[in-house]
């Protein structure tokens, strides 16, 4: 489904309720500056609820002057180490200061509730306020957790299942980021008419086709001239299976092929043991680097990676997919083939698909690869995809909010 038109409403007041913070380099800080900054060239007021990690500046400097922004941090204690029951707790905790914040802020004619794993509590809070709710749900959990063994099917499970049932039910509309995830909404109780898809997008105003010697990335990095450069860039956990590139690189010693993997997560030191005991002197493992210089490290890549165990792509889509499209060079994803990501990724010109799990197939992608378009392959324009995974979409969010603010007088 897609969204409807823009409509033309009276200026609103709307809450965004982050489970981040602006303090932080996290995958979703360019969708909320955009949604923020096209909600307020409306003419909306903004309130922006979010965390306060460590006291260091909360906005983004495009948003700093904007009179009809503002912005609310709340403090909390983060352990990047810390496990998946301990986030759930603290995203709790972190809920009921929230709760207890809004209520002294005013009138909001509608709420934008970032995607979270307890979403249930914060849309029954908005429910009792009478404020209409739009959920962004950027992954779904638990059924994500499920899918790649670290949470068992059991009571836990199901309480968290239902949580995230309720939140569906509450929520005036619910915004998700591929048809796979839509698939698996509906699924779970929510009605197809509220469920409205709208990809990610790059930021608008970065370039992605970077030539090598402005490279920033590739500053420094020894021995990447002369080599065909593989890069995964991006999240190193459970989910992701970045496992399987490792075990590529073991049928490509012979190759001259080098394997970057540019980020964190609990799986990476697993890897690098991994790597060392395969003796693979292919692969280089680099801490992740900011937003903002995330596009250099796709556009150094001959080909860039997309990894995902089986069945996770029908609960989250790589927020890496318009990046791999926007920088034009060849990609290839490891996802169900027969998946709604796999046709999209099939379309592009430049896009490959192969099984989740099977090093040996995705060995020989990358070997294809590199004697079908060669080191350095820059592809022309796809208008097509790059359309799909547009900065436009944020104005989409704009739609459904308006919309949402638009039925406030028929909440209860």
């Amino acid at each position: 489904m897609t969204c409807d038109p823009i409509l033309e409403v009276d200026k609103v007041r709307v809450l965004i309720w982050s489970y981040s913070s602006f303090q932080r380099n996290y995958s979703s800080y360019h969708l909320y500056e955009g949604i923020i900054l096209a909600l307020l060239k409306r003419g909306h007021d903004v309130l922006l609820l979010q965390k306060d990690f460590d006291g260091a500046p909360p906005t983004p400097p495009s948003l700093e002057k904007e009179a009809a922004f503002k912005c609310v941090s709340i403090p909390v204690f983060a352990d990047k180490t810390a496990g998946l029951k301990a986030r759930y707790f603290d995203d709790i905790a972190f809920t009921k200061k929230a709760f207890r914040k809004i209520k002294g802020l005013g009138h909001f004619d509608a709420a934008l509730v970032q995607s979270n794993n307890c979403a249930g509590f914060p849309l029954w809070m908005l429910k009792k306020m009478k404020i209409p709710a739009v959920y962004n749900e950027q992954d779904i959990f638990p059924e994500n957790a499920i899918a790649c063994g670290m949470l068992p099917r059991g009571l836990v499970a199901r309480l968290a299942t239902f949580c995230t049932k309720l939140a569906y039910h509450l929520a005036t509309s619910v915004i998700t980021v591929s048809e796979d995830m839509r698939r698996t909404i509906e699924k779970l109780g929510c009605p197809s008419e509220n469920v409205h898809v709208v990809y990610n997008w790059c930021r608008g105003d970065r370039d992605y086709t970077i030539a090598d010697e402005n490279n920033k990335f590739l500053r420094g990095l020894e021995g990447a001239d002369d080599c065909f450069r593989v890069v995964y860039a991006g999240n190193v956990g459970r989910m992701q299976d970045v496992g399987v590139l490792i075990e590529a690189a073991s049928h490509l010693r012979e190759e001259h092929i080098k394997i970057l993997v540019v980020g964190d997560g609990a799986e990476k030191a697993p890897l690098e043991l991994r790597s060392k005991e395969l003796s693979l002197n292919n692969v280089q493992f680099f801490q992740g680097l900011p937003e903002a210089d995330a596009q250099d490290v796709y556009a150094a890549a001959d080909v860039n990676i997309i990894t995902l165990k089986e069945g996770i792509i029908h609960t989250c889509l790589p927020s890496k997919t318009a990046a791999c499209i926007y920088s034009r060079r060849p990609f290839i994803a490891t996802v169900d083939p027969e998946s709604s990501a796999a046709v999209i990724y099939r379309s592009v010109p430049y896009g490959r698909v192969v099984p989740p799990s099977d090093p040996l197939a995705l060995a020989n992608a990358i070997k294809a690869c590199a004697g079908s378009f060669g080191r350095r392959y820059q592809a022309a324009r796809h208008d097509q995809s790059e359309e799909l995974f547009s900065w436009t979409n944020a104005f989409s969010y704009v739609g459904v909010i308006e919309k949402a603010a638009g039925s406030s007088g028929d909440s209860e």
